[in-house]
């Protein structure tokens, strides 16, 4: 199943989101399982990132639009991974779920906010997807 998920764009652009495919293996059906494949699905790109450092081969090429973007955050990066590379699937899944349960991240199938964990989901073929991270900007807590 193919759906959009929504990605923040580097620089000032004034489209701030690019909707990018994510090519999901089986539909989820709440939405822990929903985190879960996610999480599944980026720890996977990560892992190929790691084996094209190793090899020294980046396939992502950049373009003029991209160089330019970069530049302006100040650090122009070529995708490679430095350092630590091991990554426990299960521990990523476990903080992602928790992080959700603590209202650190949201997520929205199209313009509908989802529920629990256990809420069960129904998304299609095309869906749009948006995950947003939340952050304290100052204070105390508690």
């Amino acid at each position: 199943m193919k759906v959009y998920v929504n990605l923040k764009q580097l620089g000032r652009q004034k489209k701030k989101l690019n909707k990018v495919p994510f090519e999901y293996e089986s539909i989820p059906e709440s939405v822990g399982e929903l985190i879960e494949l996610t999480v599944e699905l980026m720890v996977a790109a990560f892992i190929k990132r790691v084996e094209f450092s190793k090899t020294g081969n980046n396939p992502d090429v950049m373009d003029e639009s991209e160089i330019e973007a970069r530049a302006e955050l100040g650090k122009i990066a070529f995708g490679f991974v430095y350092g630590k590379t091991e990554i426990d699937m299960d521990k990523a899944k476990e903080t992602a779920l928790q992080a959700y349960e603590d209202g650190l991240v949201r997520i929205f199938i199209g313009d509908e906010e989802t529920g629990t964990l256990d809420d069960e989901i129904i998304i299609n073929d095309g869906a749009e997807l948006t995950f947003v991270k939340l952050s304290m900007l100052a204070g105390r807590m508690w």
